[in-house]
């Protein structure tokens, strides 16, 4: 009898075992479950979240427009047989598209029409400055008004036509993207060659034959001008 009773209980704690057994299991699974099922609904709350912003930047148009106050008209002319360079800057000038919006930067350049004031030449020495003006700019163009258009640019050069007393000069210019808010122009103007500027070269030669001596004790004043333009543009995002 008391066999039986020993193995009555066996088996009740066996049952028992395996009921416990079978519930943590169950639980388990219910667990991964949870979380699956959590992990999903986070990741599909988070793309609904997503896409008003991905619609958003669909929507948004981005023009450009020239940076007049930050754009810079830099020169530099040479003296000396050692070739010292004599920079300087202009500070007034005009164009055909200032105050306006362009799609791209192609567009903004091509056709740009400007106009230089080359009265308004800064070059850090007054003496200089009032020489360069009545004894350079003053036979260079008419009402020192120094004008020109930019041509549409092919891969890294663009070609500048200036009006030289009515008559078209054309030049060839490095050009380049620095940024996404960055034009650069550069190049070189030789005056007798290119620009047939010879009695403006004479001019200043003559008036600043002593100004011109190097160490050497020769005068020289070169016939070439580097120029470089720092174009700067703003961006603009138009929300539709």
């Amino acid at each position: 009898m008391k066999k039986i009773e020993v193995y009555i209980m066996f088996i009740s704690f066996g049952l028992s075992l395996q009921k416990k057994m079978k519930s943590k299991i169950n639980q388990t699974l219910l667990t991964l479950i949870v979380i699956f099922l959590f992990s999903c609904s986070s990741e599909k709350s988070t793309n609904k979240n997503a896409e008003p912003k991905s619609d958003l930047n669909k929507s948004e148009l981005i023009s450009i427009m020239l940076d007049k106050n930050k754009t810079e008209i830099i020169w530099q002319g040479y003296k000396t047989t050692q070739k010292i360079g004599v920079p300087g800057v202009f500070k007034e000038f005009s164009t055909n598209k200032d105050g306006q919006d362009f799609s791209n930067i192609n567009d903004l350049v091509s056709g740009l029409e400007f106009e230089i004031n080359s009265a308004s030449s800064f070059s850090g020495d007054s003496s200089r400055d009032y020489n360069l003006k009545e004894n350079f700019f003053n036979f260079l163009s008419e009402d020192f008004k120094i004008k020109g258009v930019f041509s549409e640019p092919e891969g890294d050069s663009v070609n500048i036509t200036f009006d030289i007393f009515g008559l078209p000069k054309q030049v060839k210019f490095g050009y380049a993207i620095s940024s996404a808010n960055l034009i650069e122009i550069k190049g070189t103007i030789d005056l007798e060659k290119q620009f047939g500027a010879i009695k403006a070269y004479n001019a200043v030669s003559k008036k600043c034959y002593d100004l011109h001596k190097g160490s050497d004790g020769v005068s020289k004043t070169w016939k070439t001008v580097d120029v470089h333009v720092k174009a700067y543009v703003v961006e603009k995002i138009n929300k539709d």
